[in-house]
């Protein structure tokens, strides 16, 4: 599966404690995940995304387009982190996570990625 890295409806925000269905830069600042001590908190506050299913070891993943503020030294790999832990969660066992990058580049991404 490909996917463009961006994980936000306004009509489908669900919060269970400190899971959520979604990372805006806004939430991240909100949550305190935006200071040296981010990956603290986050795994003392029980941070990331709430699992849709389990058992999804047979998918493998791609997300193309991760895009973290830049006025945050700490949301790359925030970001990483949460996906990282919601694929887990699920089984998914073959991911990468890609930030932006330049179009004309995406197409080695995904076709490296397949070949793996």
């Amino acid at each position: 599966m490909l996917t463009d890295g961006y994980i936000y409806h306004k009509d489908t925000k669900f919060k269970e404690d400190n899971k959520s269905t979604y990372i805006t830069p806004q939430t991240i600042r909100a949550n305190g995940l935006n200071t040296s001590k981010w990956e603290e908190k986050f795994n003392d506050d029980n941070y990331g995304f709430i699992p849709a299913t389990q058992g999804l070891d047979n998918l493998e993943v791609l997300v193309l387009g991760i895009n973290p503020d830049s006025k945050n030294p700490y949301e790359e790999d925030v970001i990483r982190k949460y996906w990282s832990e919601w694929f887990d969660a699920m089984g998914v066992e073959k991911y990468e996570i890609k930030t932006a990058g330049l179009p004309a580049n995406m197409d080695k991404v995904i076709k490296d990625f397949i070949l793996k």
